[in-house]
This record gives C-alpha cells, sequence and structure tokens, in this order.
C-alpha cells in the first residue's frame, strides 16, 4: 500500500476511534434531508456515467459496490460509519482502490468530515485522473470549506474531462458567484475591524450588518456582529449573534470565547467556564482562555486547578507580572508560604512596582515569622 494511502488510513482510523468515544448515537439523519439526497443523487450520476471508464481501468468488471449505492437515499450515521470501515479494508485488501476512496470520502463528506472527505477524494485522482465526478466531489469538499477557488478548479477539471457535465457547471457558477461575493465580504469585514480597532461601535456594526447581507449567516461575521453588542453592553443582542455562530459552525472556537467572557460578566461561572473550556479544546491559540478560567477556579476557592490553570497560562506569557502574582496568591490561599513568597520575590526582582506586591510580601513574612 503507498505510504499517502496509509497517513489518510491511519488518520481517519484515529478520528473513527475519537467518534466512538463519544459514543454516538445511530441517530438517523432528519437535518438537511434535502441536500443529502440531492448530494448523493449528484453522486451517483457521476458515477454511472464513467461506468465504461471504470470497467477498463479496473479490468473489465463493474464493482459490487455501484448495486448497493441506489440504498443510500437515507441511512443512520452508524451506517456511514460501517461503510467507512467497508472501504478502508477494501483499500488495505487493494481491491477497487479509486472507487473505495471515493465511496469513502462520500461518506466522510455526509458526516461532515469536509478534509478528510477531500483528502479522500484526491487519492481516487491520483489512482485515476480521468473521471470528471471524483473532481467534482472534491469541489464539493472544497465548497463546503468556503475555499473557493480550489472548488472552481475542481469543478472546471471536471467540466475538462465531461463538458455535459451539468451538476459541475452547476457548482462552478455556485463557486463563482460565492468566491464574488467573498470578496466583498472580505471589503466590510476589513472596514469593520478598522473601526472596530478605533472603537467607533456605530460605524463596525454598519460593515458587518453589510458583510452578513452579502456572505449569508457566517461564524466570523456573527462574532464580530455580537462583539460589537458588547462593547456596548448590549448583551441579549450579542448573545444570540454569539449563538447564531455556533449553530452554523460547531467548531468554531472564537463563538465560544466570545460567549464565555460574555457569561463572565454577566457572572454566570459554570457556564462562562464551560464555553472558554470549549473554546480551549477547539483551538489552543486561545490562551486567554486559561487565564479567565483560572479566574473562576480561583473564585470557586479551587485553588490547586486555578494554579494549574495560571501556570500554564504564564508558560505561554511569561512577562505577565499579573499572572505570576496570581500564581503566588494561589500557593498563598493554599499554606504554601515559601512558594508564594518565592512567585512575590521574582516579581520584585523584576523590579514590579506595586502597593498589591507590597502588601503580599508584607503578609508572607509575617506568616513565616507566625
Amino acid at each position: 500500500m503507498k505510504r499517502r494511502d496509509q497517513i489518510l488510513l491511519k488518520k481517519i482510523e484515529a478520528w473513527l476511534q475519537d467518534q466512538a468515544d463519544k459514543r454516538l448515537k445511530e441517530d438517523e439523519i432528519e437535518t438537511h434531508l434535502h441536500d443529502i439526497r440531492y448530494d448523493i443523487e449528484n453522486f451517483l450520476k457521476g458515477i454511472r456515467i464513467h461506468t465504461e471508464r471504470f470497467r477498463k481501468e479496473i479490468g473489465g468488471q463493474e464493482p459490487e459496490i455501484f448495486e448497493s449505492l441506489d440504498k443510500a437515499q437515507v441511512v443512520s450515521k452508524g451506517e456511514f460509519f460501517k461503510e467507512i470501515e467497508r472501504q478502508m479494508e477494501a483499500i488495505r485488501a487493494g481491491r477497487n482502490i479509486p472507487i473505495a476512496f471515493s465511496i469513502l470520502g462520500n461518506s466522510l463528506f455526509f458526516l461532515g468530515e469536509y478534509g478528510l472527505a477531500s483528502e479522500s477524494f484526491e487519492r481516487s485522482i491520483a489512482y485515476l485522473p480521468i473521471v470528471a465526478a471524483f473532481y467534482n466531489n472534491l469541489g464539493c469538499c472544497y465548497f463546503r470549506q468556503h475555499r473557493w477557488v480550489k472548488a472552481k478548479h475542481a469543478f472546471q477539471k471536471a467540466l475538462d474531462l465531461q463538458p455535459d457535465y451539468k451538476e459541475a457547471e452547476k457548482n462552478l457558477e455556485d463557486a463563482a458567484r460565492e468566491y464574488s461575493n467573498q470578496q466583498k465580504i472580505n471589503y466590510w469585514m476589513a472596514r469593520g475591524n478598522r473601526y472596530f480597532a478605533e472603537e467607533a461601535w456605530d460605524q463596525a456594526e454598519q460593515c458587518y450588518e453589510k458583510a452578513l447581507e452579502i456572505g449569508g449567516q457566517m461564524p466570523e461575521t456573527l462574532v464580530n456582529y455580537g462583539n460589537v453588542y458588547f462593547k456596548k453592553g448590549e448583551d441579549k443582542k450579542a448573545e444570540e449573534l454569539y449563538l447564531r455562530a455556533i449553530q452554523e459552525n460547531p467548531d468554531y472556537a472564537p463563538a465560544y470565547s466570545s460567549l464565555g467572557k460574555l457569561r463572565l460578566r454577566q457572572k454566570d461561572y459554570k457556564g462562562a467556564f464551560e464555553h472558554l473550556q470549549k473554546a480551549f479544546e477547539l483551538d489552543s491559540t486561545f490562551h486567554d482562555s486559561l487565564a479567565l478560567m483560572g479566574d473562576i477556579s480561583f473564585k470557586w476557592e479551587n485553588y490547586p486547578q486555578a494554579l494549574e490553570l495560571y501556570e500554564a497560562y504564564w508558560k505561554l506569557h511569561p512577562d505577565s507580572w499579573m499572572t505570576l502574582m496570581l500564581i503566588g496568591d494561589c500557593y498563598l490561599k493554599m499554606g504554601k508560604i515559601e512558594a508564594a513568597r518565592y512567585a512575590y520575590n521574582s516579581l520584585k526582582a523584576r523590579n514590579i512596582q506595586s502597593p498589591s506586591l507590597d502588601e503580599r510580601l508584607k503578609m508572607v513574612e509575617e506568616l513565616a515569622v507566625s
């Protein structure tokens, strides 16, 4: 088996294991049912058009998998997982590899794993670069990821191979339109961000609203728009926009980060902690989540947890003297006087001038004597 095949299969195996760990139920896919049926029908059309080419490339026999595809009009998530495992086994055994990767990509696509699906379709193309359906399906993955330029290239390649491919033609038109819209969205987002940095809230709000009108419910636009209302103190409107962003993309970390900060301001510490934790789990570059979760843990008097969070943040931001002082406070609350003294003296050695620091140093000296 080729090395790239092995790498992809390992990535998919890891993803499958993650799904198993979450104990996903085999719930019927009810939302977006029309889109799923439409996508499956397009996929089947593309495969059937190229059946003769498959027969020639694979040795004259039509693979049995074609017969089972017609039954996939509405299937459960569990069935998609089973299909993924079947196709991975076929690839390992060297059976109908181009088609197996294509069906693998198809199943991953319906489960919303567009990155893994696109890699699967790329492998189909690497084995069999003359099939228009593979490029069309790859373009659909890029389209769902808002990678408009790559989507356009994939759809155009499908049309180059098959000029009368109606689905690819329509998809190319859609991708071109979205690309044009994206340029307009970028313009209004950039203006909105500039006004936001200048604290010109009303102007920023107008720009983000314009971007929403052009580009639909894009999570980035919704969160930025919500941040304007957050700054203006209009919590209800900010919350609505953050929740809409999460609904559009449940894995969009900035939405959870902003919602966590909103909950923190509302003194809903449990909700704040959960959302900040989710933001950091989705994107570990959200370092401020660590510090804010540390603040919440400190309020809960869970000083060991607060210490762990503050130390994690301080390792990433060693110049944050305030965090080091909070680390000292955690040690102090835990009765570890020498550790607290060391943290506070480290700040004094940095020539940090703070009445609060002086008070803490005096306190630890008194505690040490007593």
